[in-house]
């Protein structure tokens, strides 16, 4: 993916997700950088502050 579509991507989902935006961000980074075992692991890291393991 160019950089052009990426940025296009993220300013969709700052339009559509306003003050979660930045959740939803992070998801798709770790979706870019890692694939699907990324979003998991993200997940993860996000769920275990409040006790939750995936």
């Amino acid at each position: 993916m160019d950089v052009k579509s990426s940025e296009t991507i993220i300013e969709l989902i700052r339009r559509e997700f306003g003050e979660d935006s930045e959740l939803v961000l992070s998801l798709y980074k770790a979706y870019r950088e890692r694939g699907v075992k990324g979003i998991r692991e993200e997940l993860n890291t996000m769920l275990s502050k409040y006790g939750i393991k995936l």
